[in-house]
């Protein structure tokens, strides 16, 4: 198994819909790295399994592509948020892994 680290900085944005889910939009040049290391591995609707690191926290998700763009986003679950005291419009470094 192959394991690829990338990690990004980006800002929290808040979703403008129901249930007011928190996201980090991987930069472009993660995104194409995150893209040229998958092709052809995508699951359904795009999603890519991988891991997070934020601060203290590790779990696992799913980033998936940004409609009308050619960059990923990563949901942050509550807990993470509470864990890490994450707050929308802060700026936050992650680790995201994903295993080949």
């Amino acid at each position: 198994m192959n394991l690829v680290t990338i990690q990004f900085t980006a800002k929290v944005w808040v979703y403008p819909g129901k249930g007011g889910w928190h996201f980090l939009t991987l930069s472009l040049a993660a995104s194409k790295e995150v893209r040229s290391i998958v092709q052809g591995v995508t699951g359904s609707w795009g999603m890519i399994p991988i891991s997070v690191e934020i601060g203290n926290t590790r779990w696992r998700t799913s980033i998936f592509s940004e409609k009308n763009s050619p960059k990923y986003v990563l949901p942050l679950k509550a807990d993470v948020r509470k864990k890490e005291k994450i707050l929308a419009n802060q700026k936050v470094r992650a680790w995201i892994t994903i295993e080949l």
